[in-house]
């Protein structure tokens, strides 16, 4: 049978999500099928979708997951639990606009709310933000919706409840159903609850790791430093001769953020012992070098990392920050101008450039980029050093 495009928009997009989940042989419908057709067809949401690189994006999908499904044009493609959800969640967003059905932007907006590395990472790329599309279609500054999850428990089990959950038999079911519910709580930013919930975990499960896993990476975007640190030293300890690299580099960069630069160098440089050309631990390591003034130092670690990646953004913003100190003005700037190119979302971007840009006696322009910095959440992932910048200025 002919393939013939819906009217409607929400059903364009769900009828195109259908069809490459089969041309790809994936076998279902999940988030990532859902974005890709909204870039493939003319939508509502596609014009908030520029700059999005479609055919990198399209292999990656293809990649993701095996090409084992055996569904043709006549059988039902179902969505995946996740893919489900989010839907649902469109609807919620689309009440808030005052629509009672969804469109393409309302699932866009729901896809957005999660953690997915495969859309956010073009996403941000791209410096899509949920305020903009919002400010333009709602004709409001939305920057975050609730979430369509509730933490299903926020308090510790007393003694009474769990000798009744031991008794009825549902303690040990109750355990993973707390986690999975932090877990997705987690993918959705509301890292308050997921510690809550993790908390409640320990109390029926005292000494768990996974939920000690959860609630340091609760801290850690909660801004909990001191406390991450405790809990992700005590996971490495807990689980010797295992690859606990991901842990290691965590705390190196909370060291840095805190002003732990010794500390940090030292968990660097053992692990590039390990990783030598590992290219987000060069840039690591250049950059824990600038962040103690050793802008000479910091040189070779940027370039052997931008020879691995020449279009890693976070690396050519900090190369150029690092050239700014050293005086070659006109190179770093060439360098943070291509780094936001690259990564229209890199906010440390923005404030190296703003930096420079106040140096220079720019107050005007200097100030527009700290607050693009502030725009892509500066102060949210690295602390108040933008905001103190900006009031230098007045």
């Amino acid at each position: 049978m002919k393939y013939k495009k819906p009217e409607d928009d929400f059903t364009i997009i769900t009828a195109k999500s259908r069809l490459l989940a089969l041309e790809m042989k994936h076998g279902f419908i999940d988030c990532v099928h859902l974005f890709l057709a909204m870039l493939k067809e003319e939508c509502l949401a596609k014009k908030y979708l520029q700059g999005i690189d479609i055919e990198v994006l399209d292999k990656q999908i293809r990649d993701l997951y095996p090409a084992t499904g055996t569904q043709t044009r006549k059988d039902d493609v179902a969505l995946t639990v996740r893919a489900e959800r989010t839907v649902k969640h469109a609807y919620i967003i689309a009440k808030l606009n005052g629509r009672q059905k969804i469109n393409s932007i309302h699932l866009l907006l729901a896809i957005l709310c999660f953690k997915d590395n495969t859309i956010i990472a073009p996403v941000e790329r791209a410096g899509i933000l949920i305020e903009d599309i919002t400010e333009d279609y709602f004709k409001k500054k939305i920057k975050k919706f609730p979430s369509p999850f509730y933490a299903i428990r926020t308090k510790t089990y007393n003694k009474a409840e769990i000798l009744l959950l031991k008794i009825t038999g549902k303690k040990k079911k109750k355990i993973p159903e707390l986690y999975e519910n932090a877990a997705t709580l987690y993918l959705y930013y509301q890292f308050e609850d997921v510690i809550k919930v993790c908390e409640a975990g320990l109390s029926l499960s005292p000494g768990d790791l996974d939920f000690k896993d959860l609630i340091a990476y609760g801290k850690y975007q909660t801004g909990d430093y001191q406390l991450a640190l405790s809990l992700i030293a005590e996971l490495i300890e807990s689980k010797p001769g295992q690859d606990n690299d991901n842990y290691k580099v965590t705390q190196a960069y909370i060291y840095d953020v805190i002003g732990n630069h010794d500390q940090s160098a030292v968990i660097l440089d053992k692990l590039l012992t390990e990783h030598p050309d590992d290219q987000e631990l060069l840039n690591h390591k250049g950059f824990n070098l600038s962040r103690q003034g050793k802008y000479t130092e910091s040189i070779p670690f940027f370039e052997k990392a931008i020879t691995a990646d020449p279009t890693d953004a976070y690396a050519l913003s900090n190369f150029g920050f690092s050239k700014f100190k050293l005086g070659e003005v006109n190179e770093a700037m060439s360098l943070i101008d291509k780094s936001i190119a690259l990564h229209k979302g890199n906010a440390y971007a923005y404030k190296n450039k703003g930096v420079i840009l106040k140096e220079q006696g720019d107050r005007e322009e200097a100030l527009k980029h700290f607050n693009l910095a502030l725009k892509f959440g500066y102060t949210e992932k690295y602390g108040d050093e933008v905001l103190q910048l900006i009031k230098d200025l007045h």
